[in-house]
This record gives C-alpha cells, sequence and structure tokens, in this order.
C-alpha cells in the first residue's frame, strides 16, 4: 500500500467517523423516545 493511498483514504475516514457519531446520536435520541413511550 502507498502513502498515497493511505493520503487518499484519511477524508473518507473523516466521513465515516462523523457520519458514525450522526447515527449514534440518532439512536441516542430513538432510544429515548422508545423509553417513553414504553411507560
Amino acid at each position: 500500500v502507498s502513502d498515497e493511498t493511505l493520503l487518499a483514504q484519511i477524508p473518507f475516514i473523516k466521513d465515516v467517523q462523523i457520519e458514525m457519531d450522526k447515527l449514534r446520536k440518532q439512536e441516542e435520541s430513538l432510544g429515548m423516545g422508545f423509553d417513553n413511550h414504553a411507560e
């Protein structure tokens, strides 16, 4: 694997981390919503 390939993947990795963070926040808010409906 060349350095150029690694450098090309860095922005992609950052985007993935951002998307994972968004999904985690969505799941947390959805989980809270489900908890409220259950009671």
